[in-house]
């Protein structure tokens, strides 16, 4: 019984349900074109040549492929590091949609 003489044994209002946080969903070619947009911004992306995947599941990947299209591209691996970064982020925001 509360102050107020109600019974309270079966009152759950006073407990709260632990939330689950959900990630919002987005295909793999979403979040590719999101990646590629971000590296596009950086001003030594050139213009043509890097095409991202994304691939796996819950904790999905992000590869970045350099064609020929791009040139001589200096420091490669920075570049695909910087992918690697630009998905961590997203991945904390985003889960890979099944299509």
């Amino acid at each position: 019984m509360n102050g107020a003489g109600h019974d309270t044994a079966g009152d759950d209002a006073g407990v709260s349900e632990p939330r689950v946080s959900r990630k919002e969903l987005k295909t793999a070619v979403e979040l590719a074109g999101m990646i590629e947009r971000d590296l596009a911004q950086h001003p030594d992306c050139p213009k043509d040549g890097f095409r991202v995947t994304v691939y796996g599941a819950t904790h999905w990947r992000a590869m970045l492929t350099i064609t020929t299209a791009a040139g001589g591209v200096r420091d490669p691996q920075r570049w695909r590091d910087l992918t690697d970064e630009l998905a961590d982020r997203l991945r904390q925001r985003y889960d890979l949609a099944w299509t």
